[in-house]
């Protein structure tokens, strides 16, 4: 007979929690048994274990979220079986004495039900097939994108993860090559492995995949498994339009490389997860709308932190800044020029004059690890502190997880704090970089040596870093980020932390640590891959993304680099970057027309900074709900069918963005239904235009400086006045509350430091605009109140721009500013002068 605990937690180990409670089920069948644990979480997600006799479910740094939340313990009968389980406003999850899972929405209405769990575990090792007849399980398979890929001894090694990485997680469909397909895991079963399968309505797609460039263009998957590469990232999690979403982990360990031993597969009626060794969790979310399942999701992995203040201006990055005279002269080009700027990267040469990658195990005797290249940084305090001081610029430099010194790898090879693997060098190429010299960062006292060595940095003025090459385990970039933000914490423990990675694991955005793209080239096609991309790994659980603004390898031409850039405006982050060899992505290089047309994209970036940083605000205090978020998420049922898998527009906060992405300027929008404004983006503009939705729109040719991007009507959006250069010149006068009428709107306006960490203790100051259509008036309403180091920043008065719509034509009123006071109302009566 099975057997049933009810366990709950007392509120010295779950201070937050309100009836707390878990349930613990033992699965018997024949001697074979299965231990399954269900309980609630804060986040209101539901997490079910799946434990072998006497094993022990590992934690994952992923999860933030406590066994919490108002739930209480329920039988549920469903099928004449009695499922005994967790039951919160949330929905209910619950298990049969037989090992069925039975998922439920809040209304009582079935989700999904899960076959026995004792029926797919799988024999202790099973081997079939070999691969490419090159062996027991290894070689070579050729995927439908024509590449061939390696794949490691899977008879030693067992690697699900490699194969499945090689065939089928890195490319948009099935490589049929010899006897892999889809979902095979290159004809290996490896020891313990188990599954858990979830049946649905039929037809479900699964959104949330991640993606790499190859499969940017689809955001549902058929097979995923979560891994780390150069350019991809791939996520344990789905939302599944069955109604729920899922999120699942099994082994937790640094042995597999940067490929999890989790998998899950779909047929369009099931969803399968394979895993690895004795313990399964897998948490789910019962939750039908697909925006409102992201911000759940994010409360289970995090709410993001909010980056500093000058992260949503522009910054310049390229490797091969000679010296710097160089960074001084650029520096003076981008103000002289009237470009607005507000950091810097440096790249590997302004901190050592050789380039380690190609160093064998043994690295480099004489090779500083952790100083500066004297060409480019002579006096690194002084230097530092006179770019800020002189160009009101921020340093950030690039940084690698490994060593090159051979006296620094002889001393942590001996205490085994050396990893053995190196760094794939491609998402298609098995040679590896840096093996033997990559730090183990799982173990704490790695953390802790590497954040000594880190701290000086924070106080000599370099401000963040961007971190590459750590696709060496899966959770290289979590804790190479724990250390890192030590180091800062030891230096500066007011500072807010920040870094740039090249790749993310789901719930790094709670540390302060975002994503970038990895090392594309100037070319249509790897831009038109940007996006889609960006709203995947969004999906995924990185909320903040950037890319290489131009590509990386390769020349660029002034059309692209331009197209690009509009397309920055409207991503979290906008930065560009190159490689040492090619011309530097600066506006000035590539021609008037070019030059002028991306310098109106930056200051209209700056015009959007109280923006964008208030959508980061919110993100924190209210939840992730979907600042970058796909047309999927905004289309009725009739609409996604035709264009749900659109990416080359997205949504921006309450702006829909719809940048050129075609050589020559052919262009195509799909607007939803409603009425539609094109967005004002220059501050002295005498029109816009209106459209309805429902229907796509196409134009042969958009000019160079135009940027397509789209505002319902009832839309209200802050915005800085003209002529900010650097986020240190805010306010700059009075902030400009564009309204489109035609609707009631409502936009809050954050105001903090910028810099510390004072606004996660609600140091902050809430402006709330709201709009009254049939009043035909603009109102605030004040709350929070600012520090003293805030407010020197802070806006004091607004004004109104108010995008009027009657008898068939828009007209334009402008109001003079008034004090940003509490109560105030700007009221229009349509007589403004226009």
């Amino acid at each position: 007979m099975p057997r049933f605990i009810a366990r709950v937690a007392s509120a010295a180990v779950l201070a937050a929690a309100v009836n707390a409670v878990e349930v613990e089920t033992v699965i018997d069948k024949g001697g074979q048994k299965l231990m399954v644990q269900i309980a609630h979480m804060d986040s209101n997600a539901f997490r079910v274990r799946v434990l072998a006799p006497g094993a022990t479910a590992l934690e994952s740094p992923m999860i933030a979220a406590k066994v919490g939340g108002t739930a209480t313990e329920k039988t549920v009968n469903h099928n004449d079986a009695a499922y005994k389980g967790v039951e919160s406003s949330a929905g209910f999850v619950g298990v049969d004495p037989t090992g069925r899972i039975l998922l439920n929405d809040k209304n009582g209405e079935q989700l999904a039900t899960s076959d026995l769990l004792l029926d797919h575990k799988a024999p202790e090792s099973t081997q079939h097939d070999k691969v490419d007849g090159a062996g027991a399980g290894s070689g070579t398979c050729t995927c439908p994108d024509g590449q061939r890929y390696a794949v490691g001894d899977l008879t030693e090694n067992c690697a699900h993860g490699e194969a499945s990485l090689a065939c089928n997680g890195g490319v948009p469909s099935a490589c049929t090559h010899g006897q892999v397909s889809e979902g095979d895991s290159m004809g290996v079963t490896c020891a313990g492995a188990g599954q858990v399968i979830l049946k649905s309505k039929p037809g479900a797609k699964l959104y949330g995949k991640g993606s790499g460039p190859s499969d940017s263009a689809d955001f549902t998957s058929s097979y995923e498994q979560p891994l780390l590469r150069n350019g991809r990232v791939h996520s344990p999690y789905y939302f599944s339009t069955a109604g729920y979403a899922a999120f699942g982990i099994g082994h937790v360990g640094t042995e597999s490389g940067p490929v999890m031993k989790e998998s899950y597969k779909t047929d369009g009626e099931k969803v399968t997860w394979t895993y690895e060794g004795d313990a399964f969790t897998l948490y789910l979310i019962p939750e039908a709308d697909m925006s409102e399942a992201t911000r759940l999701y994010y409360e289970l992995v995090g709410r993001p932190a909010v980056p500093p203040r000058y992260m949503f201006g522009f910054g310049a990055s390229r490797w091969g800044w000679k010296d710097f005279d160089y960074i001084q002269e650029v520096l003076r080009n981008f103000r002289d020029k009237d470009m607005p700027i507000d950091y810097i990267t440096v790249d590997t040469e302004g901190f050592s004059k050789t380039f380690d990658i190609f160093f064998n195990s043994k690295g480099q005797t004489g090779f500083s690890d952790f100083g500066y290249n004297a060409d480019v940084f002579s006096d690194p305090k002084a230097q530092l502190t006179a770019l800020e001081k002189d160009y009101n610029v921020k340093v950030s430099g690039t940084r690698r997880p490994r060593i090159g010194s051979k006296e620094t790898l002889d001393e942590l090879r001996a205490k085994g704090w050396l990893l053995q693997r190196g760094v794939d060098a491609y998402d298609n190429d098995a040679s590896q970089h840096g093996a033997g010299r990559y730090l183990d960062l799982s173990k704490a006292e790695v953390r802790d040596w590497y954040a000594k060595q880190m701290e000086h940095f924070s106080q000599d003025g370099i401000d963040f870093w961007v971190n590459v090459e750590g696709e060496v385990q899966y959770y290289t970039y979590w804790n190479w980020n724990v250390a890192e933000a030590a180091a800062l914490q030891a230096a500066a423990p007011k500072q807010r932390f920040f870094s740039l990675n090249r790749g993310f694991v789901p719930g790094m955005a709670r540390l302060g640590a975002a994503a970038t793209m990895g090392d594309d080239k100037p070319t249509w096609k790897d831009f038109q891959a940007v996006p889609g991309t960006m709203l995947n790994w969004v999906m995924a659980g990185a909320p903040y993304v950037a890319c290489n603004i131009g590509g990386f390898w390769g020349k660029t031409t002034g059309e692209l680099l331009t197209r690009w850039m509009q397309a920055g405006v409207f991503m979290p982050l906008m930065r560009v970057h190159s490689i040492e060899h090619e011309t530097p992505h600066w506006p000035w290089n590539f021609g008037a027309e070019a030059e002028e047309a991306m310098r109106a994209a930056l200051h209209l970036r700056y015009r959007l900074l109280p923006y964008h940083y208030s959508l980061a605000q919110q993100a924190y205090h209210t939840g992730y709900k979907g600042w970058i978020r796909p047309m999927a998420m905004e289309l009725d049922e009739e609409e996604a069918k035709a264009e749900g898998n659109l990416t080359t527009q997205w949504f921006d906060g309450q702006i829909l963005v719809a940048p050129v992405f075609e050589q020559g300027g052919a262009h195509r929008t799909y607007l939803p239904k409603g009425r539609w404004f094109s967005l004002a983006v220059l501050e002295q503009a005498k029109a816009v235009i209106t459209l309805p939705g429902g229907r796509a729109f196409n134009r042969k040719s958009v000019p160079l400086g135009t940027i397509p991007a789209y505002v319902r009507a009832g839309t209200v959006i802050p915005m800085s006045p003209s002529g900010v250069s650097h986020v240190g010149e805010l306010p700059n006068g009075a902030v400009v509350v564009q309204v489109y009428t035609g609707k009631d709107g409502q936009f809050t306006l954050w105001e903090d430091d910028g810099e510390t960490t004072e606004y996660q203790s609600g140091k902050v100051r809430k402006s709330t605009f709201t709009w009254h259509e049939s009043a035909a008036k603009l109102c605030v309403k004040i709350e929070g109140t600012l520090t003293a180091a805030a407010q020197k920043h802070a806006f004091t008065q607004f004004r109104a721009k108010v995008f009027h719509f009657a008898d068939g034509a828009t007209d334009i009123h402008r109001t003079e500013a008034v004090d940003l006071e509490d109560g105030k109302c700007i009221e229009m009566g349509w007589h403004a002068t226009q």
